[in-house]
């Protein structure tokens, strides 16, 4: 830890740029899908399989289940700054303003909005990531078993951190090859061992022995592996191919071409640094890398099934994005160095933007849900009564405008609506039980033998919405096409 004494400097200056990024999170102030739950009810992680976030969280509370936010976000920024200043380290750069600029994607990536959300959740998904880097950076044989427990330790805080650990070790390979270290494929394919081991740990330790199989989504999703056969090499392709369309849908075609365009680029500087090294083995490592860093933004998701790809899972994107960013400095001379700071343009408007969308999300929740909780209580609603939300609200016109501008956000505003998906049910179930009205909300499916009620004879029509009573049940229904997340 020398080097972190003698780079302070180093460390406080990413640590304000990385809390200026999410300050407009913090304004914001947001209960994020399950935090509305937590905020009411306090609920602990282990029985989505992660038991060390549990143990995480009751040490930075001490012991008291309480809403520590936003102590939880400037905790991750010091993680991930940490976690920053071992990549610089470990991938021989010099500490100053370039370096900073190659690896900051690690916080500032697009697809890790979501996670820095949770004013819950957020600090352990931040702790998994630095164990996943300071595991592929400790070298030699008689650190394996601490390399083993903190990979562990990570999964058992956020699954998703696998692969970020899998892509920072070939990360670091092409590092490692191109500043000519001899034992690179060596110390590549121990982190691979290190980390296929952890993870059969964490299989039969937590999920099979601690949870018992389990029957939460998240961890049914982890038991229905990809068989290792002709059918699950077809499934694995599928999921690549559902990955793809993804992307496709949810990115503008310029931003697409803008990664496409400097992936290819990456292969010059692959093919450029190519000959410093004679093995075989070790160049065939080297030509691949790329490749499978960017298998590892899907990682272990590929070899799933029935698993649902939101953007907080695919949080080794910001490792693909650090590994172009390293590739395309290579070609940068002088103060053209310095064009590494055009993407932040983008990066912190973006952060912003959403920050401001989650204000004003958070506002029209309220406002909406006081119009609605009004019109429920003049109706005699009381505790265990059913609410049937029919389809989702809409969302506010600004928040339509970025969500359209910025397609791979628009799952998290759904999700955070006053709306009928399983998600949204979590945030407005715990919405109702905030103002201390504990109602059961049943699915979309049950409440559909009421549709045509509610839209042709309503207890209660309004300009947004209409009402329908019958006994102990009230169904809601929305003046709009059902969402998109619906259809």
């Amino acid at each position: 830890m020398v080097f972190f004494y003698k780079n302070i400097n180093s460390f406080f200056i990413l640590l304000g740029l990385s809390i200026f990024y999410v300050f407009p999170i913090m304004l914001a102030n947001v209960y994020f899908i399950d935090d509305m739950s937590r905020v009411n009810k306090f609920q602990y992680w282990s029985y989505i399989g992660r038991p060390f976030a549990d143990v995480l969280y009751t040490i930075i509370s001490l012991g008291a289940p309480v809403d520590l936010f936003p102590l939880t976000t400037i905790l991750s920024c010091i993680f991930i700054t940490i976690a920053l200043m071992i990549l610089i380290k470990r991938m021989n750069m010099k500490f100053n303003i370039i370096s900073y600029l190659i690896v900051l994607p690690v916080l500032c990536s697009p697809l890790f909005l979501e996670n820095l959300s949770y004013r819950f959740d957020s600090v352990f998904m931040a702790f998994s990531i630095l164990l996943a880097i300071l595991s592929s950076e400790i070298k030699g044989k008689k650190y394996i078993v601490i390399k083993i427990l903190m990979v562990f330790v990570a999964l058992g805080m956020y699954q998703a951190s696998i692969n970020i650990y899998f892509s920072v070790c070939f990360l670091f390979y092409i590092s490692d090859y191109k500043n000519s270290h001899p034992n690179s494929a060596k110390n590549l394919l121990q982190s691979i061992l290190i980390a296929i081991i952890a993870y059969i740990l964490y299989y039969v330790l937590v999920i099979k022995l601690y949870l018992n199989g389990g029957e939460n989504f998240y961890i049914k999703g982890m038991k229905e592996n990809t068989p290792f056969n002709l059918d699950g090499l077809i499934l694995f392709f599928k999921n690549i191919i559902t990955i793809l369309a993804n992307f496709y849908f949810h990115f503008s075609f310029l931003y697409l071409i803008v990664l496409i365009v400097l992936f290819l680029i990456s292969y010059i500087f692959i093919f450029k640094n190519i000959r410093l090294n004679k093995n075989k083995l070790n160049k065939i490592i080297f030509i691949l890398s790329p490749l499978a860093i960017a298998l590892c933004v899907p990682g272990i998701l590929l070899f799933m099934k029935n698993i649902a790809y939101m953007p907080r899972m695919l949080i080794a994107t910001s490792i693909f994005i650090v590994f172009l960013f390293y590739c395309i400095n290579a070609f940068l001379k002088g103060y053209w160095k310095f064009l590494l700071v055009l993407p932040y343009l983008y990066f912190f408007s973006l952060s912003y933007s959403y920050g401001a969308s989650l204000s004003i999300m958070k506002t029209y929740n309220e406002y909406l849900f006081t119009q609605i909780s009004y019109d429920l209580n003049n109706l005699n609603i009381k505790d265990d009564d059913n609410v049937y939300l029919l389809n989702g609200a809409p969302m506010p016109s600004q928040v339509i405008q970025f969500t359209e501008k910025n397609k791979f956000m628009e799952v998290p505003f759904i999700l955070n609506s006053f709306g009928n998906d399983a998600g949204a049910n979590i945030m407005t179930a715990g919405l109702f039980e905030f103002h201390n009205l504990n109602i059961n909300i049943p699915s979309i499916f049950e409440g559909q033998k009421y549709i045509d009620k509610v839209k042709d004879n309503p207890t209660i029509k309004k300009n947004l919405y209409n009402i329908y009573k019958e006994n102990n049940d009230y169904v809601i229904w929305f003046h709009k096409k059902e969402s998109k997340i619906n259809q």
